[in-house]
């Protein structure tokens, strides 16, 4: 289960179909090729998002996954 406190360089590298949607909705961004450093939440807190927003993102990245896992 993917949390606030998912690190997303270990995200990412488990399963990099999540940097296309952490991408699409600003949380991540590239840095010369290298995904933003930080957990979920740091990140988003960064990046102005509220806690409610976080919450969404959490739920969406954690349907990515279940969906992924079934290919």
């Amino acid at each position: 289960m993917i949390t606030a406190d998912t690190d997303i360089h270990e995200l990412i590298a488990a399963k990099p179909e999540f940097l296309s949607y952490l991408m699409q909705i600003g949380l991540c961004g590239l840095n010369c090729g290298i995904p933003q450093a930080g957990t979920i939440a740091t990140v988003a807190k960064e990046k102005g998002f509220t806690n409610k927003q976080m919450e969404e993102i959490l739920r969406q990245l954690n349907k990515i996954g279940e969906n992924s896992s079934l290919r």
